[in-house]
């Protein structure tokens, strides 16, 4: 976690999600489209106001064109972040990695392993650890980082 600078927090997140935040903290280029996609939405907007005064019928094809540009701009976006991914390959393989061992099966960590090998590894310590700091009626989840 620290190697890659993840944050506690960012672990209770999906895997694609904490990649592409990864991804984008890492990155030295935009790879986000969304301002050419807000000035091509104004663009056909225009356009489409143009068209509505000379033939009201046009209408719908340069909605539909739009549309189709839009989705367009929506693949690149796919692709700039994609090639970007394969830049940084090893360390998207260690968060998976982290992830799987965190949350094996995407589920809790705690409904998969077993606490004998924290006992063996802390005795009597590891209740009275638990017992400061769990509070069964609080919501939430508690993390106990072992150093």
């Amino acid at each position: 976690m620290d190697k890659l600078g993840i944050e506690t927090e960012q672990l209770f997140l999906d895997a694609d999600a904490l990649i592409r935040q990864y991804v984008d903290s890492q990155t030295e280029h935009e790879l986000s489209l969304s301002q050419e996609i807000t000035g091509l939405n104004a663009v056909f907007e225009r356009v489409r106001q143009k068209a509505i005064s000379v033939d009201p019928t046009l209408e719908k094809a340069i909605l539909a064109e739009g549309t189709k540009q839009v989705k367009v701009l929506e693949q690149l976006e796919t692709r700039l972040l994609r090639a970007e991914k394969q830049k940084h390959d090893t360390a998207i393989g260690q968060i998976r990695h982290l992830k799987e061992k965190l949350f094996p099966g995407n589920g809790l960590q705690e409904r998969h392993d077993n606490f004998i090998s924290l006992y063996q590894k802390y005795g009597d310590g590891l209740f009275e650890t638990l017992k400061t700091h769990l509070h069964p009626l609080e919501e939430g989840m508690l993390v106990l980082i072992d150093n």
